[in-house]
């Protein structure tokens, strides 16, 4: 486990290098504006910020991040921010241009995934009995070879939130960014010791992933879990698998038993139900919430819920 206090000093360098402050930063009254691109960000952005300035997500709750087009007013948006919190490695493919675009005229952006040690897309080759295919390899590849998806792991996230504390306290120095950036880590970390109360209810040898696309790399990594295969190959949720894809899939789960495939809430492709239904025994497709938080009001709607969630549902659908 790593030391969040050790993490934020090799931090503090990490954000000095990742471009100068605007000359100005914040509005009339001292309050910063944060702008994020999913709601996920905006979610660990607003735990830092309180109510010292205000924070606004690009995407609404329940979008695909990889497959999100920006408006007009959007793009606008980002460009009168005085700090922009993304993830990066290919996460928001809509925004990687307007993303570079704001960054070359001096908008700061603070890239997450890539400072929190970032895991590899790595294919389904631990079971014994499958050997991903060229194909498989060369789909990983296309998306990049790091997974962005790294608030999957609380720990990760106890991290991120003093990333953009450091990145705010070059903003507004006086904003108290790294005191709730602190007591916001520790409900993670607190989270962090109640999902592996919950996940101690499955058996090892029933902690096995399929999902219909690389949402889970860090949960499983975390938590002691293998994730066995993907629906959509590569990392992202625009992919389309080949027949070989899917047989292969199909075999892989039919020899290891497993019981659910964990599908993105609001996937409407329907190519999981195909999956599911070709395999012998009852396979269940259950939806998680993983890429967006849900609507206000729902569990989902912050982090930490979405967090709990997924792992209730997990051991739910597998114990």
């Amino acid at each position: 486990m790593r030391s969040i206090a050790r993490v934020a000093v090799s931090l503090a360098l990490i954000a000095s290098a990742c471009g100068g402050s605007p000359t100005t930063t914040t509005d009339t009254s001292g309050r910063v504006s944060v702008v994020a691109t999913t709601t996920i960000a905006a979610d660990l952005a607003r735990m830092v910020v309180d109510d010292a300035g205000e924070v606004v997500s690009i995407m609404p709750p329940g979008a695909d991040p990889h497959d999100f087009s920006p408006s007009a007013r959007q793009l606008e948006i980002l460009q009168e921010a005085d700090l922009v919190v993304a993830f990066g490695l290919g996460l928001e493919e809509g925004l990687e241009e307007p993303l570079e675009s704001v960054e070359d005229q001096g908008v700061p952006i603070v890239w997450l995934a890539p400072a929190l040690d970032p895991l590899p897309f790595e294919p389904s080759d631990e079971v014994e009995g499958h050997e991903p295919d060229q194909e498989e390899e060369d789909d990983s590849q296309d998306h990049g070879e790091l997974d962005p998806h790294v608030w999957m792991d609380p720990l990760r996230v106890a991290d991120a939130l003093m990333i953009i504390a450091l990145r705010l306290e070059g903003l507004s120095p006086s904003g108290g960014w790294e005191m709730r950036a602190s007591d916001a880590a520790a409900e993670f970390l607190t989270l962090d010791h109640e999902i592996r109360d919950i996940v101690a209810l499955v058996p090892g040898d029933r902690r096995l992933l399929v999902t219909n696309h690389h949402s889970l790399g860090y949960f499983a990594d975390r938590y002691g879990f293998l994730l066995l295969g993907t629906v959509i190959p590569g990392g992202g949720t625009q992919g389309a698998p080949s027949s070989a894809d899917i047989a292969g899939l199909v075999a892989l789960i039919t020899s290891t038993g497993v019981p659910a495939i964990f599908t993105e809430a609001g996937d409407t492709t329907g190519l999981t139900e195909a999956i599911a239904a070709e395999v012998p025994h009852e396979v269940a497709v259950i939806s998680l919430t993983t890429d967006s938080l849900g609507e206000p009001g729902s569990e989902t709607h912050t982090l930490l819920g979405l967090l709990r969630d997924a792992a209730r549902t997990i051991v739910e659908a597998l114990s």
